[in-house]
């Protein structure tokens, strides 16, 4: 009798570990956010100009291509990187053209020169 009540306790407590809709299941993970795609970057007294971002398979690090008229000396900016919320974006030399924090769904921070910066997606087109 032993045996046959632990067996009834145990096929209940994995009904729910198959993915369907049992008792135990929870709604469906997040989608992964990703570094890669474009991005706008603006300040506030200049124009905005695109970059490109590639990532690395654990989306960490990676390569940014700045369009022209960058503000802050992004022109320079070749690679970016992100420890925790903080997104670090550096030339060929290494050293740092910029530092964001995350801020939601964007990333506010300064140029090395001390320009304040916003990253940004782009709106998405309208849609007819």
């Amino acid at each position: 009798m032993a045996r046959g009540l632990a067996l009834a306790i145990a096929a209940i407590a994995l009904a729910g570990c198959g993915g369907g809709t049992g008792m135990f299941s929870t709604s469906e993970p997040a989608a992964k956010s990703t570094m890669a795609g474009r991005w706008m970057l603006e300040s506030p007294r200049a124009p905005g100009c695109g970059v490109e971002m590639t990532a690395s398979p654990d989306d960490r690090t990676g390569r940014i291509i700045p369009e022209g008229g960058c503000p802050g000396g992004f022109y320079r900016a070749r690679r970016w990187a992100l420890e925790g919320g903080a997104l670090t974006i550096r030339d060929d030399n290494g050293d740092a053209v910029g530092q964001f924090s995350q801020a939601g769904d964007r990333f506010d921070g300064k140029s090395a020169s001390g320009i304040t910066l916003t990253l940004t997606r782009p709106a998405p087109p309208p849609t007819e």
